[in-house]
């Protein structure tokens, strides 16, 4: 790909990036607005927008090489600029987490209030869904390239057969590129918080997560164990924060 090539396929991705941003936007300006008031919130929105333009160039990265494990990380980078946001506005971990965790309750709420039927048929289909054939044979597809030292690939990962007893199976995440930039840009400390979501997307799904432990933690994997119908489990040290525990 030459140069010119190069920078028509960045300016097409950065066009939609944000135009993502602007959709996603709005949950965290209903969540700030709340708590902040217009000026405050229109204030940190504008640093957010700011902050996430230049990201870009990273999610892009990103994308390129992870593009069906990794698909949601445009959402994800807009909790890393807002994290640093909030942190340059010296809000504390445990106010900005608190924050987090209302904005992934507003769009729990959002999703499953607005589905209709057709919409929920969708969303099984989608890679949240574990119990999906496709997303089972994606991961197994990235771990054999795991296995043979693929170096394009981001992130590493290890299926887990199940016992039919406590999980139906599990994928282990040994090595990922979310945790390596959000380390780079100092706010490692409140990335659990944002991992946390995975727990409403399995609530959503009925897909049972029960999870121990995260590389966002410093741990040495995401232990990820999936049951069909039972309800997810948080055994993290991570757990959600809410506006009542730090007050």
């Amino acid at each position: 790909m030459n140069k010119k090539s190069i920078k028509k396929y960045y300016i097409s991705k950065k066009t939609k990036i944000l135009d993502n941003f602007d959709k996603q936007i709005n949950t965290f300006r209903k969540v700030l607005l709340e708590q902040l008031g217009a000026p405050k919130t229109e204030e940190i929105l504008n640093e957010i927008k700011v902050e996430y333009k230049n990201l870009i160039p990273e999610i892009i990265h990103i994308e390129s090489n992870n593009s069906f494990i990794l698909r949601e990380y445009k959402d994800i980078s807009i909790a890393l600029a807002f994290a640093k946001v909030m942190k340059k506005c010296k809000y504390s971990k445990e106010e900005i987490a608190a924050f987090i965790y209302e904005i992934q309750k507003e769009v729990f709420n959002s999703t499953t209030n607005g589905k209709t039927k057709f919409i929920q048929i969708l969303f099984n289909m989608l890679h949240i869904f574990p119990f999906n054939k496709i997303y089972k044979i994606i991961v197994k597809k990235y771990e054999k390239r795991t296995q043979k030292g693929d170096k394009a690939l981001n992130i590493q990962i290890h299926y887990v057969e199940g016992d039919r007893e406590n999980f139906d199976y599990g994928v282990d995440i040994l090595s990922c590129p979310i945790c390596d930039i959000w380390r780079k840009h100092d706010v490692i400390d409140i990335l659990p918080y944002v991992c946390l979501s995975d727990f409403f997307k399995s609530l959503m799904s009925n897909s049972g997560l029960i999870r121990t432990m995260t590389l966002s933690e410093g741990r040495e994997k995401c232990d990820n164990r999936f049951k069909r119908g039972r309800k997810p489990q948080n055994k993290q040290k991570t757990q959600f924060i809410t506006r009542k525990s730090i007050l």
